[in-house]
């Protein structure tokens, strides 16, 4: 499900901006100064891993929001009285992967999706050598970020669900590699430039 989803995504955006087709055509892209292995090439070396693909593979299933990002949780007193909301879920009716959410909270406090969704980041460019340098310029917004990361790791691991699982991290991760991959279509501006999908594209490939 996910390297159909990111492949027919990549389709997606590859069509829709020309940017951003060079962008993922290339084998390598220079990201804040290091060299790193473009994502279908990434993709490539998995399918052809069948040990990876068992560990990272569900158990079982389970119900699951489906979109649990930042901004589908509602904080507050409800007219239930309840400390929260969770909003416009998606998750799939015969069930789907509890990592598949854990992923979708992990790319808002991890990878920073609210702040490239909201445009708080820059993003410097040299495109004829694919050279990038993805900046959050908000440094106690990150910081934030980054406590709202501790707290959850040192949270997660007495999740029944979780502790008993030696891969939990490597399967979050990758679930938030798949999310920043698959979303670039749903942020495309058709202003040429298309620096918002470009960075959620190079968080991805992070």
């Amino acid at each position: 499900n996910h390297f159909l989803r990111v492949a027919e995504r990549l389709r997606q955006t590859m069509s829709l901006s020309t940017s951003l087709n060079k962008i993922i055509k290339s084998e390598y892209l220079i990201l804040n100064g290091k060299k790193v292995k473009n994502i279908p090439q990434i993709l490539k070396k998995i399918i052809y891993k069948p040990e990876l693909i068992k560990i990272l593979n569900p158990k079982k299933l389970s119900m699951i929001h489906g979109d649990l990002h930042f901004q589908n949780i509602l904080v507050g007193p409800t007219d239930s009285f309840k400390n929260f909301m969770l909003a416009d879920p998606r998750g799939e009716l015969l069930g789907s992967d509890l990592y598949y959410d854990l992923g979708k909270l992990w790319h808002s406090f991890n990878g920073l999706y609210d702040l490239i969704h909201t445009d708080l980041f820059q993003l410097k460019q040299n495109s004829k050598k694919l050279e990038f340098d993805l900046i959050f310029p908000n440094k106690d917004l990150v910081k934030t970020y980054e406590l709202i990361k501790k707290g959850m790791k040192e949270m997660i691991i007495d999740y029944q669900k979780i502790k008993d699982d030696t891969f939990w991290d490597l399967k979050i991760y990758f679930n938030e590699c798949m999310h920043f991959c698959s979303v670039m279509p749903f942020h495309i501006q058709n202003d040429e430039e298309e620096l918002r999908a470009k960075a959620l594209y190079l968080r991805g490939v992070y």
